[in-house]
C-alpha cells in the first residue's frame, strides 16, 4: 500500500468516530435538558404547595367574609391563630356550594392550571373534612402534611397538588 491511501483511511475512521461522539453527546444533552425541566417543574410544584399549605394553616384570611359571603373572599386562611384551625372556617371551606366551589378556591390560590386536594384528619385517622378530587395513581403528585390543632385536638392537614 502506498502511504497516501493510509492517510485517507485514518481520516475516514476519525470522522466516523467524531460523528458518533457528537451524536452521543447531542442525545445525552437532550435527555439532560428534559430531566432538568422535569426537576424544575417538580420544585415549582413543591414550592407552590408549601406556600398554599402555609397560607391555610397560619393565616386568618378575610376574617370578616367567612361567615357572610364566601364568594367575596380575596384571601383564604383556615387559622384562628398560628396552626390553630377554625371549625367554622373548615366547615365553610369544605362545603361545595354554588357560590364557592373548587374553581373559586383554585382561583384564589392562583393555581388554575393545577388540581388541588386537601384532607383534614385527626391523628387517630378519623376524617374531619376534605376538598377536591383525590389524585389518580398515574399522576405526578406532590403532597405536604402539616400538624395543627382542630379545636382542642391535634390533627393533620394533607394538601396535594398536581398538574392538570
Amino acid at each position: 500500500m502506498k502511504r497516501g491511501q493510509t492517510g485517507v483511511m485514518d481520516l475516514i475512521v476519525a470522522v466516523v468516530i467524531a460523528i458518533i461522539t457528537i451524536t452521543a453527546i447531542a442525545i445525552s444533552w437532550d435527555r439532560f435538558i428534559i430531566k432538568l425541566n422535569e426537576k424544575n417543574e417538580f420544585n415549582d410544584l413543591q414550592l407552590k404547595l408549601f406556600q398554599i399549605s402555609d397560607l391555610l394553616v397560619t393565616s386568618e384570611g378575610n376574617t370578616d367574609q367567612w361567615d357572610i359571603n364566601l364568594s367575596k373572599l380575596s384571601s383564604l386562611g383556615l387559622a384562628i391563630d398560628d396552626r390553630i384551625i377554625s371549625r367554622n372556617k373548615v366547615g365553610n371551606f369544605t362545603k361545595n356550594t354554588n357560590d364557592f366551589n373548587l374553581t373559586n378556591i383554585t382561583n384564589l390560590l392562583n393555581i388554575e392550571t393545577y388540581y388541588f386536594f386537601m384532607n383534614i384528619t385527626f391523628l387517630n385517622g378519623s376524617q374531619i373534612a376534605y376538598i377536591g378530587p383525590n389524585p389518580s395513581l398515574n399522576k405526578s403528585v406532590v403532597s405536604f402534611g402539616r400538624y395543627v390543632k382542630y379545636g382542642n385536638e391535634p390533627a393533620e392537614i394533607i394538601t396535594k397538588l398536581w398538574k392538570k
